[in-house]
């Protein structure tokens, strides 16, 4: 059956949003996909917008105007309280659509990596090897590719300092992920590359309380709990401006 006053607009690849879009094939549902990266803009779908549809907007920054019938699915910055992106379109589906979701093993891992990150995996019980799995799909989709792999352990191995009781990493490649796993378990880590860099860990809902004026600005965003992460959007601050960030959030952090 097809569901056609619905229209899903896709975010950021990585493999939650990979898992909602097999979902929403396997239930007939419209989905318009335009391919985006992390930080995701409403307004890559402007052009579709009409007043009889109803828009399903998943992880997109709202930075126009929203559409007069629009659904906000979301878990970052003022939506980190709420469940996982992919559980919270599951909960579209059965109860807007009365549609029979099976929410496998397997999804229930990916909406614990996407929402809480390896500890979440293991507090539900995940292997070792269920983790690595996870993680591993989860890079791949994202788009990390083999030089990416690479490239982090390059810097890991030749950018890598610790100060203030930080792990700083230079990143050569600008998918952090593929950095950051290998690093785990690690309490306080900032990945920066060039004008973009992202904290993770101890204290990082401290960041975005100071910053939340960059946050309601979408020049930074937050995800998680205590132990979460920030980050500074790319197109918005030079490199001398992110050097200075960095310095304070290594005071602050160190200071908490």
């Amino acid at each position: 059956m097809n569901y056609p006053d619905f229209l899903f607009l896709i975010g950021g690849k990585d493999l939650e949003m990979e898992a909602i879009l097999h979902l929403l094939a396997d239930n007939q549902l419209q989905v318009a996909d335009h391919h985006l990266t992390w930080g995701a803009k409403l307004s890559s779908y402007q052009s579709l917008f009409n007043d009889y549809q109803t828009f399903v907007g998943i992880e997109l920054i709202p930075d126009i105007e929203l559409p007069n019938h629009y659904i906000e699915i979301d878990h970052h910055n003022k939506n980190s309280y709420k469940r996982s992106s992919l559980e919270q379109i599951i909960e579209l589906l059965e109860k807007n659509l009365r549609l029979k979701i099976d929410f496998t093993r397997d999804l229930q891992l990916i909406a614990a990596n996407d929402k809480g990150y390896v500890p979440a995996m293991f507090t539900m019980g995940a292997k070792l090897q269920e983790v690595a799995d996870i993680r591993r799909r989860d890079r791949k989709a994202q788009g990390v590719t083999p030089e990416d792999e690479l490239l982090a352990e390059q810097s890991i191995r030749e950018n890598l300092t610790i100060e203030g009781g930080i792990t700083i990493v230079k990143s050569l490649t600008h998918h952090f992920s593929a950095v950051t796993d290998r690093l785990y378990p690690c309490d306080k880590l900032l990945v920066s590359h060039q004008n973009y860099f992202i904290y993770y860990g101890k204290g990082a809902n401290l960041l975005s309380q100071k910053y939340n004026h960059l946050i309601a600005e979408k020049k930074a965003f937050y995800g998680g709990e205590n132990t979460g992460f920030f980050g500074i959007a790319k197109e918005y601050f030079t490199i001398n401006e992110i050097e200075v960030l960095i310095d304070e959030i290594i005071n602050l952090i160190q200071n908490s």
